[in-house]
């Protein structure tokens, strides 16, 4: 994937371990984003990160990660069976089929979202979204170009973009979490590595199924949108936007191929370690293959775009 060529985030879903209650989805009717004036990069905390007030803080004046609790998670149908068939064998990027078997592991329901990334630059942990030094890929009058983004993807309650890797996985460590492996993120993807070809199941997708372009528009004028706000697009365990909304980075290097692939669902990290794995689609895709739950395709960790982004992960 290339220019040219084209929640809460602590909401968690089992993978594979005790039976939950699943939080809601979205409700799409407020899909309606805030679309934020010029001063919301400082008032997420991203332009001066002293001041942001965007939950987190202590009574000290210091910033904490979000709790992780038990209430956000939700069962997968059966996490005793935590082994799937990955791949697909008419990919050749996604070959050969393998057995993958699980240990036990929380995905979130969500994509992190701009407000929750500020709590981490606020804290000093992160770096902030490439929003405004012309640093990232970004869509505007029919053309892309690395240019300051866009105010619609600068939403408090939109997913986090302009991001790369590393700033992906600085998040991920600030929660005490980590970046999904590309297994988990397949399996979870898959319903609990079932055979539907899209995470909601075989439907070809819409604008009513995912966050995505149709007809050469984009479905919303903000270009991303709410988390959850497809929910008809859910998997059956209710995670939402595993295909659509934005890409996700993964933990993987990248490998044009599943040869020698671990067969435990930890991440790959032999291959190209400046280029990472992503998943899941984006905002800008009207081909229906970038939203199977199979696809797989690669960028370099130092990219960032306004239509990427990311998820978590963490072991149980």
């Amino acid at each position: 994937m290339r220019i040219g060529t084209l929640s809460t985030a602590v909401a968690l879903l089992w993978a594979c371990g005790e039976s939950g209650s699943s939080p809601g989805p979205g409700d799409a009717a407020a899909d309606v984003a805030r679309t934020p004036d010029a001063s919301t990069n400082d008032a997420l905390g991203f332009a001066d990160a002293g001041h942001a007030d965007v939950g987190g803080g202590s009574p000290d004046g210091s910033v904490t990660p979000p709790d992780l609790g038990p209430e956000h998670f939700a069962a997968l149908d059966d996490p005793e069976t935590p082994c799937f068939e990955m791949g697909a064998a008419d990919n050749p990027l996604a070959s050969p089929v393998h057995e993958v078997c699980l240990a036990p592991f929380a995905l979130a329901r969500t994509e992190v979202t701009n407000a929750e990334f500020a709590v981490c630059v606020r804290a000093g942990a992160c770096d902030p979204p490439h929003y405004d030094d012309g640093t990232c890929y970004t869509y505007a009058g029919g053309s892309w170009d690395l240019r300051r983004a866009g105010e619609g993807v600068r939403a408090a309650d939109h997913p986090v973009v302009c991001v790369e890797w590393a700033q992906a996985a600085a998040y991920a460590a600030f929660v005490e979490a980590r970046l999904p492996s590309e297994a988990e993120w397949e399996f979870a993807a898959r319903g609990g590595g079932g055979d539907a070809i899209y995470p909601w199941g075989d439907t070809y997708p819409d604008c009513a199924l995912t966050v995505m372009s149709e007809r050469g528009a984009p479905c919303e004028a903000t270009l991303t949108a709410r988390p959850c706000s497809r929910p008809a697009g859910n998997t059956p365990q209710g995670a939402c936007d595993l295909a659509g909304n934005v890409w996700e980075w993964v933990q993987d290097a990248w490998q044009p191929d599943y040869v020698d692939a671990p067969r435990d669902g930890t991440a790959r990290e032999t291959g190209e370690p400046t280029v990472r794995v992503v998943r899941g689609g984006g905002w800008p895709m009207s081909n229906a293959d970038y939203f199977r739950a199979r696809y797989r395709d690669d960028e370099p960790a130092s990219f960032r775009y306004d239509f990427l982004g990311f998820r978590i992960a963490r072991d149980e």
